[in-house]
């Protein structure tokens, strides 16, 4: 569905904004990361059929 896809594409967003702080702050890069996957889930959760 279309969150499915939200939360997939929030996910890849911050996954690529952690990358790109990795280098320089690895705790933000590490948060970032962990966050996108948590709200990935999330979004992803809110689209799926009950």
């Amino acid at each position: 569905g279309v969150t499915g896809g939200l939360g997939k594409a929030t996910q890849e967003l911050t996954n690529d904004l952690g990358a790109v702080f990795e280098p320089v702050n690895p705790q933000l890069g590490d948060t970032l990361g962990e966050t996108g996957g948590l709200l990935g889930d999330l979004v992803g959760d809110l689209g799926a059929p009950q």
